[in-house]
């Protein structure tokens, strides 16, 4: 089954779109309160082991990130 990582998404129950359907959902967050299933600052993912993941997605992180914060994009 592929693989997606969604970052900083906050929750599973807010759904992906349809695009990754029947892909396991796995879900990245700074936060451990809401269960992540990677704990991760979005900054740091080149830490994360190489080639887990089919995708990565990420739909709210780019509205409360800017260059200040993610020096080189």
């Amino acid at each position: 089954m592929k693989k997606v990582l969604n970052v900083g998404g906050n929750s599973k129950a807010i759904p992906l779109p349809p695009e990754y359907a029947g892909w396991d959902h796995l879900l990245l967050d700074i936060d451990p309160k809401g269960n992540p299933d990677v704990v991760c600052d979005a900054r740091e993912l080149m830490t994360l082991p190489a080639a887990q993941f089919d995708a990565v997605y990420c739909s709210t992180i780019w509205s409360t990130t800017t260059v200040m914060t993610c020096p080189g994009w």
